[in-house]
C-alpha cells in the first residue's frame, strides 16, 4: 500500500512539474520555441495564438494540478481506511458464548428417551439406547451458531451398567451427555449437590466418560469433579485457546445434600469456600483472558438472589472474575453487572421433569466476549491484597473499594463483554401423572396449545431479568 501511494505521488509529481516548466518558460520569457522540455510546438500555434498561449497553458495548469491533487487525496482515504479496518481487526479476538442452566434427568425425561437399539442382546442393560435428540432439537440451530457453550450436569451421567435412577439420588444415562455434546456444548459443570448420589463410584463412571469424550473432542471442558488431587490440579490450571482468545473454567457447590466426602477424597467435589476460591482463582486468573465461575448456591424455587448469593458474587467479582453462572435454585433468578463482572444468579432448569411453572421456565443467555490487545491502557475488576502486601503495591495502583474498605489492587482488563442477550426457555411434556413427549423450547416457537396464554407468561418473567443494558432475544 506505501509502495503504490509513492508510484502514485511521484508519477503525478513529474507529470505536474514538466507543465510547469513548459508554462514558466513560455510566459516568462514569451519567446517562441520548437521545442521546450522535449515537447514540440508547431510554429502555426505559436504564431496564432501569441500570447494567448500562456493563458491557455496556464489554465490546463491549474486544471491538471486539481485533478492530480484529488487523485492524491482519494489514494490517501483509501490507504487510511484500510489501515484503520486492518488495525481494528488486529486490536481485537472475539468469541460467543451461549449459556443455559440445570439439565436434571427424571426417570420421565429417560424413560422417554429410551429405544430399543437391538433385539440380539443377551444382555438388556447393554441392548438399550437412549436418545435425546429431538428432546432439544430445537435448541440446535441457537446453539451451534456459538464457540463455546456452557450447562450444569445435574444428575450425574454414571451409565447403565450402575443402574439408572432418578430422585432423590439420581444416575443417568450417558447418552444426554453425547447429545449435548452434538448440540455444541463444550463447557460443563460437574459440581453440584446430586455429584455423590451414587458415591464415589458413581463419581468415577461419570468421569471415565467425559474423559473418553475430552480425547475426542478437544475443546470439551468439564470441571467441579476429579478423579484424584493431581488430577484436581491439573485440571484447575488447564486452559484452552479460541479465536486467540485464552480461558479457563472453574466449578463449585454449596454441598452434596448432606452426603459427607469421603475423609482424603475431598477432590470428588469442590464444595467451595471463600479461601478456596480465592486461591483457586487467583492461581489461574493472570493466566487467561476470559475466567468464567460456575457456582451451585442459593435457595431452591425461588426467584431472589439470597444475601450469601450477592455477598459470594461480589468476591469473586473482586477476584477479577469474568463470568459467574449461577445455579441451583431451578427457578431463574436476575442477571447483574457488578463493575466488568456479569453475573447471572441462575438460569433455572434446561431441561428436567419437575412440575410447576417456574421449574419449566428456563433462562438462556449469549454474550460476545471481545479481547483487548493492549490491556495496560485500560483496567478492569479489582484483586484482593493483604495489609501486609499493601506495601509492596504502588500507590497509584491502589484503590479503595466501598465494599468493607478494602484496598484492592487494578488488574489490566483482558476482554470486553458485549451484546449480553438472554431469553427463556420451557420444558413441555404431556401429563403430568404420565409424563411424555419432552422437548425444550424457546418461547419464540410456542403456541397457546403448547403453552396456555404463553405471552402474558413469558412478560411476567421476562420481568425477572431485564436491564437497561440486556438485549431480550437470541
Amino acid at each position: 500500500m506505501i509502495d503504490s501511494l509513492k508510484n502514485i505521488w511521484q508519477k503525478n509529481l513529474a507529470e505536474f512539474a514538466k507543465k510547469a516548466f513548459i508554462e514558466r518558460s513560455i510566459c516568462k520569457k514569451n519567446i517562441c520555441r520548437k521545442n521546450i522540455c522535449g515537447i514540440h510546438l508547431p510554429k502555426s500555434l505559436l504564431q496564432s495564438r501569441g500570447s494567448n498561449l500562456c493563458d491557455d497553458l496556464r489554465s490546463s495548469l491549474y486544471s491538471t494540478f486539481f485533478i492530480h491533487f484529488a487523485k492524491i487525496l482519494v489514494a490517501i482515504l483509501c490507504a487510511c481506511i484500510f489501515a484503520s479496518t486492518l488495525s481494528a481487526k488486529s486490536s481485537h479476538s472475539s468469541l460467543r458464548l451461549f449459556i443455559v442452566g440445570d439439565a436434571l434427568i427424571h426417570k420421565s425425561v429417560y424413560e422417554d428417551a429410551l429405544g430399543q437399539k437391538e433385539q440380539n442382546y443377551e444382555n438388556r442393560a447393554e441392548s438399550l439406547h437412549y436418545d435425546f435428540a429431538k428432546m432439544l432439537e430445537l435448541i440446535a440451530p441457537i446453539s451451534k451458531k456459538h464457540d463455546l457453550a456452557f450447562y450444569n450436569q445435574e444428575s450425574i451421567l454414571g451409565g447403565t451398567h450402575l443402574g439408572l435412577s432418578t430422585y432423590p439420588r439420581f444416575n443417568s444415562p450417558q447418552e444426554f451427555g453425547l447429545n449435548m455434546l452434538r448440540l455444541g456444548f463444550n463447557l460443563v459443570s460437574l459440581a453440584n449437590n446430586h455429584t455423590l448420589d451414587r458415591g464415589e463410584a458413581g463419581v468415577r463412571s461419570m468421569l471415565d466418560f467425559w474423559r473418553k469424550m475430552e480425547a475426542r473432542n478437544s475443546t470439551l471442558y468439564t470441571t467441579g469433579s476429579f478423579e484424584s488431587f493431581k488430577a484436581q490440579q491439573k485440571i484447575q490450571h488447564k486452559i484452552l485457546h479460541k479465536n486467540d482468545i485464552s480461558y479457563a473454567m472453574l466449578a463449585y457447590t454449596y454441598g452434596t445434600n448432606g452426603i459427607p466426602l469421603p475423609q482424603g477424597k475431598e477432590y470428588l467435589v469442590n464444595i467451595y469456600t471463600k479461601e478456596m476460591l480465592k486461591c483457586d482463582i487467583e492461581a489461574i486468573r493472570a493466566e487467561v483472558d476470559l475466567l468464567i465461575v460456575s457456582i451451585h448456591w442459593g435457595v431452591e424455587y425461588t426467584h431472589t438472589p439470597t444475601k450469601e448469593q450477592r455477598e459470594i458474587a461480589k468476591f469473586l467479582a473482586s477476584l477479577g472474575v469474568d463470568i459467574v453462572i449461577g445455579n441451583h435454585p431451578h427457578a431463574i433468578q436476575p442477571i447483574e453487572r457488578i463493575g466488568d463482572t456479569l453475573v447471572f444468579y441462575a438460569l433455572g432448569n434446561f431441561i428436567s421433569a419437575q412440575v410447576g411453572l417456574q421449574k419449566r421456565v428456563g433462562l438462556i443467555a449469549s454474550v460476545r466476549i471481545d479481547k483487548i490487545q493492549n490491556a495496560r491502557k485500560s483496567t478492569s475488576t479489582i484483586n484482593p491484597t493483604t495489609k501486609s502486601h499493601h506495601k509492596r503495591v504502588p500507590k497509584r495502583m491502589q484503590r479503595k473499594s466501598k465494599i468493607n474498605n478494602r484496598i484492592y489492587k487494578k488488574i489490566p482488563k483482558k476482554i470486553k463483554l458485549r451484546n449480553i442477550r438472554a431469553d427463556l426457555v420451557y420444558t413441555y411434556y404431556k401429563h403430568e401423572q404420565k409424563m411424555s413427549d419432552f422437548k425444550v423450547y424457546p418461547f419464540s416457537l410456542l403456541n397457546d396449545e403448547l403453552l396456555p396464554n404463553y405471552q402474558s407468561i413469558y412478560k411476567d418473567y421476562i420481568k425477572i431479568i431485564s436491564k437497561d443494558w440486556l438485549i431480550i432475544g437470541l
